[in-house]
């Protein structure tokens, strides 16, 4: 029950997916319908018609006529099936021109052809040349309304109609005959073509198949007539429609030769029971057992071909490959990529698994490199932290002033009547307690302080003058205090100071210092 109602709904969708071409036999009592898969038969069905829907090829009620076809067609499973169809005798004529057919004719050169309507009815004329027959052309009148009403028919039954033609065209394509006669048999007429190197050389319409004794009376008449005039042709091919009932041709089936595509081995029945029904026109419309060399001798004669040029449209294929060839194909196809895939996928795991395999054995070179960046990290910290202390060392070496240098500079910078009573070392300066005597003590105190300001291991404006007062009534020494930061010289500036200083010791203590790289 799943199974069938997947099929169900997959049914349309394959429709649409690989449309197939259906043959329409196209009568006023019945539609027939042939699908075929190559040459073999697939699909025979008949829809009957009721009366007074299509009279004398032409459909009446065009809306009720598309309905039914759109229907059945839909509950067979051809669904927006491309459609190949053949008119009724009736709805045509088949003329002979000799001479180079004209592209158009005018009212009065189309009197000369005697087609079976009015002279003011419209129609559409196609011509086709006759390869042998040089000089002449085969030409296929129908009215321009009644394409136009099958066209409606098929657009509104959701149909693509790709091609129309006629049913002596399909005739004489399903028997591929040279030289002979040619009949017809439908159920609203018959008719009789004369052949004389394949190209139609005369035409007659015969009563219907259902009048036997006046049909009979007719076609002997037809061929006394010639028999009399010309030489007498071989044979008398029959090609029937479908339509047909079997009951009214068994009158007329001893003596003439009729064409049978199944029988003749050229179409193969892929039914489960042998058809009842006459295929020579759907074969002869599919392409018949002679197409090729019927088709070089005649040539198409699509009668929707004028105006799918005037409308730019696509000529129909030829031939629709079957859908089950395209599915295979397609699923070949589809395999392959998906095959295609696979192995690239294959090949990209392989080479991961290689790749996790390389980063497995490098895991370890890893955590050797972690550790040796840590290792290098602590001794670049041992390091940093070394020559930090070194470098601490060295400036506690050079930064303390030698005692010998200072005591130079200061002596060098106390005036005359000034006396150091305390020198005391505080923090980065230095603290200078003494007295200073008359004449101007004060005089003698400021100019200890500008001399010591002037003196390079100090900074210049770090020297003050901190107390100066005289004790008793005013004849004592004048006491004073001063203090002074020390300058911040350069390992270069300091030697060049401790060597204009004289202090010899100091000097070569900086010296060793910096060959040794521990100053610059």
């Amino acid at each position: 029950m799943v199974l069938a109602g997947v099929q169900e709904r997959l049914g349309p969708l394959q429709a649409w997916l690989f449309p197939q071409r259906v043959y329409l036999e196209l009568q006023d009592q019945a539609i027939t319908a042939m699908v075929l898969d190559g040459r073999r038969l697939t699909w025979l069905d008949q829809l009957t018609l009721p009366p007074g829907l299509c009279v004398g090829g032409r459909p009446l009620n065009g809306p009720a006529l598309a309905d039914r076809l759109g229907d059945w067609l839909v509950e067979q499973g051809y669904a927006g099936a491309r459609i190949w169809a053949v008119l009724p005798g009736a709805a045509s004529a088949l003329r002979l021109l000799k001479g180079r057919a004209p592209a158009s004719l005018m009212p009065k050169e189309l009197e000369t052809l005697r087609l079976p309507w009015p002279a003011e009815t419209a129609v559409d004329l196609l011509h086709a040349p006759l390869p042998a027959c040089p000089g002449s052309s085969v030409s296929v009148a129908v009215e321009a309304a009644l394409l136009e009403d099958w066209i409606e028919v098929f657009a509104d039954a959701g149909l693509e109609l790709d091609a129309l033609e006629a049913a002596p065209v399909c005739a004489l394509r399903g028997v591929g005959l040279q030289s002979g006669w040619l009949l017809g048999l439908e159920p609203e007429q018959s008719w009789l073509l004369r052949l004389e190197q394949g190209a139609p050389t005369w035409q007659w319409r015969l009563p219907p198949p259902a009048e036997p004794g006046a049909l009979q009376a007719e076609l002997d008449h037809c061929l006394s007539y010639w028999h009399s005039a010309a030489p007498r042709l071989p044979s008398i091919a029959v090609v029937a429609a479908a339509a047909l009932p079997a009951s009214g041709l068994e009158a007329l089936r001893g003596a003439l030769e009729w064409m049978d595509p199944l029988a003749a081995g050229a179409l193969e029945n892929g039914l489960a029971d042998p058809p009842a029904l006459s295929l020579g026109l759907l074969w002869g419309l599919a392409g018949g057992g002679g197409g090729a060399a019927m088709s070089a001798r005649l040539g198409p004669l699509d009668l929707l071909q004028e105006r799918r040029r005037a409308n730019d449209a696509l000529e129909p294929g030829g031939l629709m490959l079957p859908a089950q060839g395209l599915l295979l194909r397609g699923a070949a196809l589809g395999a392959g990529g998906f095959a295609l895939m696979l192995l690239l996928l294959a090949v990209v795991s392989w080479r991961q698994q290689q790749v996790s395999a390389a980063l497995a054995q490098l895991s370890g070179v890893k955590v050797q490199v972690q550790f040796l960046e840590s290792r290098v990290g602590r001794v670049r910290r041992a390091k940093a932290q070394l020559q930090r202390s070194s470098e601490g060392l060295a400036q506690g070496l050079v930064g303390v002033s030698s005692g010998s240098a200072l005591v130079t500079q200061l002596s060098a910078a106390t005036p005359a009547g000034v006396q150091l009573r305390e020198v005391r070392s505080q923090g980065t300066g230095l603290v200078l307690k003494g007295v200073a005597v008359d004449p101007q003590a004060f005089r003698r105190v400021n100019g200890l302080s500008l001399l010591l300001s002037q003196s390079p291991l100090f900074a210049a404006d770090s020297v003050q003058v901190v107390k100066v007062q005289r004790d008793g009534a005013g004849e004592g020494p004048v006491e004073w205090e001063l203090s002074a930061r020390f300058a911040s010289l350069t390992p270069a500036q300091q030697l060049a100071v401790l060597q204009a200083l004289q202090a010899d010791g100091l000097v070569k203590r900086l010296q060793r210092l910096q060959s040794k790289g521990v100053l610059p």
